[in-house]
């Protein structure tokens, strides 16, 4: 076995494409002539990490990269890879418990234009621990697309091969120890066409499923041969011996797939294309198809399926609508084919999510690629549980109508509780009273408007709590049963001031949220935190327990504090302070 000592690594720290943005955000990142995003990991440091390719000219390079960014997109770190001939292609990562196992096709030889498949090994901060070739075949190339880290420390790559003799794609996969030595490796030479396997998992009972496109040419009823695409399924025992295999729409109409996974019932589901339009596919526990799901419109197809917490599917891929132009998509599937949501995003370019991960909070991190008008770049996009850039904001309005009632009229923003999969609120009136709550897995929300009955003249605080995925927006007010309305979350209209007077504290906008998460434990984040000349932290006593002035940036630990309530208040740039109640759990 040839190894590469010849690693080159390029390091770059400490730059920023775009300035700071929200928990949510949607950023492209641009450093070579092409770019894009294969798969995207929360990081052991609390940071997301990148993994994908470049291509830079005028040589046309192919090197692969590391790109670590914080929690707002921020850049943090960049570590290109490349090969003794300066070709050195990512296709699959996963991550071990040292750091990183990568997936790649390396350059066999000066100005090679092809390559060989390889395994890359780093360590969590990107450094090198290893970079070889896989297999032991001479061969014209090969590709690993797909890799598993196996329960010896070993590892496990599915893909293709072209051998020395003929042409044609042939079925691959390579067994290698845990430095890399190749173990065992596998030609599957039963289909005629190109095929090439695009997935590998790890079998409950032992072994592997491993998914493939075949391809094979029929004559077809004109008297012309036509090129045809099946999906093929493996069950592999743990040396890559056959134990079953199972063919899916043979003799239809250019199937072909690209991704699947595993429910923890043991069904699987699957991603592909038909005629260069999105399928995408579900067999039962005995491997038989249950559904499919042909969308005509999105052309580009799946590029990765995966599990989502509450036990549905969540597809990242792009959609060819308009015809011409190519955005990214996710959408959201039940285990019995409903398409929950689809989001679209992407601008008047081509735009594509190869990958996506759901992270621990249930917020969704995108991989992908954004095409400009003379290069592509990465493009990074996450969003919460729902697929969407909002968080919730909660407001409302109050008019007290006499004899101790009071009307009370919900204008927060973002919330969704009529949706699937949105938002709810809690409405605390503040007197004793059981809490209303209202949207996903509660009463419906039937109107904005609603009356509470107070059971004696006075002061109340009440509160409205909107909730989506684990964002929490909360505002209060204090209700005098007695007195005038108002609005607490949104800054009513306010009249002409005088020149030079001081502004009022209610002036300059609605401002969202104050801090999130909420509840939280170790780290708050500032939201607006630009726009914010002062933040302090209250106990419920009315004590400041913490407090910055001015603010420099939107994080904000909290370790060294005690679980509990407190009430967080920013100071605006432009006079206006906002307060919001938050919990600290421990």
């Amino acid at each position: 076995m040839r190894k590469i000592f010849f690693l080159i690594v390029l390091i770059i720290q400490g730059f920023s494409t775009l300035q700071a943005q929200s928990k949510y955000f949607e950023r492209t990142y641009l450093w070579e002539y092409i770019h894009d995003a294969q798969k995207v990991f929360l990081s052991s440091d609390g940071n997301y990490d990148v993994f994908g390719n470049t291509m830079t000219v005028p040589n046309y390079f192919q090197n692969g990269f590391l790109l670590k960014v914080n929690t707002s997109g921020d850049t943090v770190l960049l570590k290109n890879f490349t090969s003794e001939f300066n070709r050195l292609t990512i296709w699959d990562v996963v991550r071990t418990q040292f750091g990183y196992a990568i997936a790649t096709c390396m350059g066999q030889f000066p100005g090679d234009t092809g390559c060989k498949a390889g395994l890359l090994l780093l360590k969590h901060n990107g450094d090198v621990i290893y970079s070889g070739y896989a297999g032991t075949q001479e061969l014209i190339e090969s590709r690993a697309r797909s890799i598993l880290q196996t329960p010896d420390g070993g590892y496990i790559m599915a893909g293709l091969i072209l051998q020395t003799s003929g042409s044609l794609n042939k079925l691959y996969i390579v067994k290698l120890k845990a430095d890399g030595e190749t173990e065992w490796e596998k030609v599957y030479d039963y289909f005629s066409y190109h095929n090439s396997f695009r997935g590998i998992l790890p079998a409950p009972e032992g072994g592997y499923y491993a998914i493939a496109s075949i391809r094979r040419w029929v004559l077809t009823g004109l008297g012309i041969y036509q090129d045809v695409g099946d999906i093929l399924l493996y069950k592999l025992d743990q040396w890559g011996e056959v134990e079953w295999q199972k063919i899916y729409f043979e003799g239809g109409e250019g199937e072909q797939s690209t991704t699947f996974c595993q429910a923890s019932d043991g069904s699987l589901f699957i991603g592909g294309g038909r005629n260069f339009t999105d399928l995408v596919f579900k067999l039962d526990t005995a491997f038989n198809l249950e559904w499919e799901i042909n969308e005509a419109d999105d052309k580009c197809g799946p590029s990765l399926v995966g599990l989502t917490p509450d036990g549905n599917f969540l597809v990242s891929g792009c959609t060819d609508v308009p015809p011409g132009e190519a955005d990214a998509y996710i959408k959201k599937i039940t285990p019995n084919g409903d398409v929950l949501w689809r989001r679209v995003y992407g601008d008047a370019g081509h735009d594509y999510f190869y990958t996506h991960l759901i992270l621990p909070d249930g917020s969704i991190l995108l991989g992908g690629r954004n095409d400009m008008s003379s290069s592509a770049a990465v493009y990074i996009v996450k969003t919460n549980c729902m697929g969407l850039l909002t968080q919730p904001a909660a407001a409302f309005s109050y008019e007290p109508q006499g004899a101790n009632e009071v009307q009370f009229t919900n204008l927060s923003l973002y919330a969704y509780p009529d949706s699937t999969d949105g938002g709810y609120y809690i409405w605390d009136f503040g007197d004793g009273s059981p809490p209303y709550l209202c949207g996903q897995g509660y009463a419906p929300c039937t109107g904005n408007i609603l009356t509470h009955q107070y059971p004696a003249p006075g002061s109340y605080t009440a509160s409205l709590t909107a909730i989506v995925c684990t964002d929490t927006s909360v505002v209060q007010a204090i209700i005098d049963t007695q007195g005038t309305g108002g609005t607490v979350g949104i800054a009513p209209p306010q009249p002409p001031r005088a020149i030079g007077a001081s502004p009022l504290a209610s002036e300059g906008g609605s401002f969202e949220v104050v801090v999130y998460p909420n509840p939280a434990q170790n780290t708050l984040f500032l939201a607006n935190w630009q726009q914010i000349a002062a933040f302090k932290l209250y106990a419920i006593s009315g004590v400041a327990v913490l407090g910055c002035s001015p603010v420099a940036g939107s994080q904000i630990g909290i370790a060294q504090l005690p679980a509990g309530l407190y009430i967080a208040e920013a100071q605006y740039k432009n006079g206006a302070i906002q307060r919001q109640k938050l919990l600290i759990q421990r």
